[in-house]
Order: structure tokens, then sequence, then C-alpha cells
């Protein structure tokens, strides 16, 4: 009796992760269908804010518009330190994974399930960039599907270094500040 219900248990487990995965592949294929035009290196352009000097070089006036009060910087002027830093602080694994963390992600779907505390923390620095340059910021399944798809592209598509560009001088960093170098002036 036992053999028999063992048996039974390990096809239904055995059916139930088919019909699983499948599900999951259904739910990538369906929201993969329409997806925006792959993001490069070269057509990052952001709007940036203007400053207006005196002759004697003091900035005596600046412009820009919500979102745009950012100074795009090479990464190499970003120093070392800072690099490190932001990537220990949002993606520790950013240099090893390929755009997704997918423990990460099973423990956020887990702490959301048993805690009830919605799905938080799963983006990797990769992830980010999807969201900032190519979706929009709002929660929804059909939007984290979508960056998923998009950042293992991207990762096979752009660099680390240049991933790592775009998020630098992207993210916001509070105070209508976005990208480290605005970000520097403002805090130091």
């Amino acid at each position: 009796m036992t053999k028999k219900l063992l048996k039974w248990f390990v096809v239904l487990a055995f059916v139930g992760a088919v019909l699983g995965l499948g599900g999951i592949a259904g739910v990538f294929w369906y929201y993969g269908r329409e997806l925006p035009q792959m993001l490069k290196r070269e057509d990052f352009n952001p709007p940036q804010m203007t400053r207006v000097y005196s002759f004697e070089g003091e900035v005596i006036a600046e412009y820009f518009t919500p979102g745009s009060k950012r100074t795009v910087v090479p990464l190499e002027k970003v120093p070392e330190h800072v690099r490190y830093s932001c990537m220990a602080a949002e993606d520790a694994d950013f240099m090893r994974h390929e755009g997704i963390d997918y423990l990460g992600l099973v423990r956020a779907f887990y702490y959301a399930i048993v805690y009830d505390t919605g799905i938080k923390g799963t983006s990797t620095i990769t992830q980010q960039v999807v969201k900032n340059l190519m979706l929009t910021p709002e929660k929804a399944i059909e939007r984290k599907v979508k960056e998923i798809i998009l950042a293992r592209q991207i990762e096979k598509n752009l660099s680390k270094e240049d991933i790592l560009y775009l998020y630098l001088n992207t993210i916001y960093l509070g105070h209508g500040v976005n990208g480290v170098e605005e970000a520097s002036r403002l805090y130091f």
C-alpha cells in the first residue's frame, strides 16, 4: 500500500512540476511578445541640467526639468569606491549573475506569500536599468516579467561596465537628483 501511495505521490509531483513550468513558460511567452526595442549604450542620451557660468567661472544659474537634474559622466570618472559601494548596496552579485538573482526572486516570493509583505527587494542593477530606461515604474506582474526578459537580453548585449555606467547615471538619489555626479555635488 505504501509503495502504491508513494508512486502516486511521485506521479502527481511530476505532473504538478510540468504544469507549473509550463505555466511559467506561458507567462513569459505571453508578456515577451511586445517588448521595447533593445537598449544600446550609444543611444543613451538622457536630459541633463544646464549650468550658466559667469565670466569668472562661477555658476550663476542652473536649468533643468523634473527628472533631468543630472550630469552624465563616463564610468572612468566615477571613483572606484563609489562603483563598488553601489554594487555592494544594491546588487552584491552584479558581476557574477546574468541579470537576474533567481535565489533573491524565490526568497522575495516566499516572504510575499508567507508574511504578506508584497514582492520587494528582487531587482538587480540590470533590472533597475531596464525599469528606469525601458519600462515604467508601475508595480505590476506584467512589468516584472518584462523586466526579467529584458534584463537577460541586456546582459547579452551590453558589458557589465556599460550596464553600471547606465545605472550610475540614471539612479534617483533623492531631492530631485538623478545620477551619482549631481548627487555628489548636492550631498558633498
